[in-house]
């Protein structure tokens, strides 16, 4: 196995650490995930870790939650002043 190969292995079985840790994440949280863990391992002046992306990854917050206010005020505005798609009437889910 190449070099290059190797880290590309490495990548996918801390993925896969990941998913089997129930951190279920949008492809967005996982780069900012892995950009705060570079940053940690580069503050500690060592390489970085899975375990410093799964800390990472643990410790953020989606933007569901940090944005529900603004998704209420936005939902609302919809609520009253959107036209619903004449599909969706049709077709309940």
């Amino acid at each position: 196995m190449t070099e290059s190969n190797t880290g590309s292995v490495k990548i996918k079985r801390g993925l896969a650490e990941m998913l089997r840790g129930g951190v279920i994440m949008d492809v967005v949280n996982v780069e900012q995930a892995i950009i705060a863990a570079m940053y940690d391992a580069f503050n500690q002046d060592r390489d970085i870790l899975t375990d410093d992306i799964l800390k990472a990854a643990k410790q953020s917050i989606p933007l569901s939650e940090t944005m529900k206010e603004k998704i209420d005020i936005l939902r609302f505005w919809a609520e009253t002043r959107a036209r619903l798609d004449p599909f969706e009437l049709a077709m309940p889910f």
